[in-house]
């Protein structure tokens, strides 16, 4: 669907109605974000560590007409600090509305703009902050696929063209990638170095795939040490055939699965991050559809926690 398409589906659903009804003042707004964590509902004085209360303020002390105060010491304090709104000027009506169009995956960022009126530099800012969040979230709770018995299809891609471009010649970056059958949870990983033999390959995959996984793959070299590191390793030809007419090995899902992922990070400034923020939403099952998006902005929030 083209973003004119995605737009009358996503307003005819009661998922959008949920989010206006959230955002449809301030005051919603903001009790939401202090329900989800993402501004802090508790506040140490900076200056004599006692409680802080929340109070209403003047526009002129706050944009927000609440401030943190502390009684014994009566210093103040923005209820954005130390949050991912603290210096924010995003009103946070705006805010929720980004975020949730930001979890709409195929919603170009022109029809964003047009949607809520923020520029598209605040809305490109504001996806590297996700996709930050995101990658640190990952980073903290690694989720290794596969299991004892677990089928892991696994393949690696090469991200961005070789061409000239005033005479220097500029490689494409190597991917390493995985899909668990069972979930559909994957991992994309650059490789280090932009290398893929198997002194390079191993340890990301000892890290992402769990022992007993039984590991489909081509037959690049790098992937012959598998058995000995507690898989089970079978491999397909693919100079000869996609799908092992003996064995039924392929690794189809894994290629199908690149399609998708070249297609996302189409226009990413930042190929890693892009590539995170599509493992996240695999494991939020955040593909398409009005669950998918909810199970994403749900994801998001929990990452932009304070």
């Amino acid at each position: 669907m083209d973003g004119v398409a995605i737009i009358q589906y996503i307003m005819s659903t009661s998922l959008h109605q949920e989010i206006h009804r959230i955002t449809d003042t301030e005051e919603h707004a903001r009790e939401f974000l202090f329900q989800r964590g993402i501004l802090k509902a508790t506040m140490p004085c900076p200056g004599c560590s006692s409680p802080m209360t929340l109070v209403a303020c003047s526009s002129s002390k706050s944009s927000d007409l609440l401030v943190w105060r502390c009684p014994p010491c009566k210093r103040f304090k923005n209820i954005r600090s130390d949050s991912v709104l603290s210096g924010q000027k995003l009103s946070f009506s705006l805010f929720l509305l980004l975020v949730f169009y930001l979890s709409i995956k195929s919603l170009p960022s022109v029809a964003i703009r047009q949607l809520i009126g923020v520029s598209e530099n605040t809305i490109s800012d504001w996806k590297t902050i996700l996709h930050t969040r995101v990658a640190n979230y990952l980073i903290a709770n690694p989720s290794p696929i596969g299991g004892p018995g677990v089928i892991v299809e696994m393949d690696e891609a090469k991200f961005g063209k070789r061409k000239y471009n005033k005479g220097a010649y500029r490689e494409g970056q190597w991917v390493l990638g995985a899909v668990d059958r069972n979930t559909g949870h994957c991992f994309l990983l650059p490789c280090p170095n932009n290398k893929r033999d198997a002194l390079t390959l191993l340890p990301l995959i000892q890290r992402w795939i769990l022992p007993g996984s039984v590991v489909y793959t081509d037959e690049w070299a790098a992937y012959n040490g598998l058995t000995a590191a507690t898989y089970t390793h079978h491999s397909v030809n693919h100079s000869i055939q996609f799908v092992d007419p003996d064995t039924g090995v392929h690794t189809n899902t894994q290629e199908g699965l690149w399609a998708h992922v070249k297609k996302s990070v189409v226009g990413a400034t930042n190929l890693e991050l892009a590539l995170v923020d599509f493992m996240f939403r695999r494991r939020f099952s955040a593909t398409g559809g009005c669950h998918q998006i909810s199970n994403c902005f749900n994801g998001y929030l929990s990452v932009l926690k304070a």
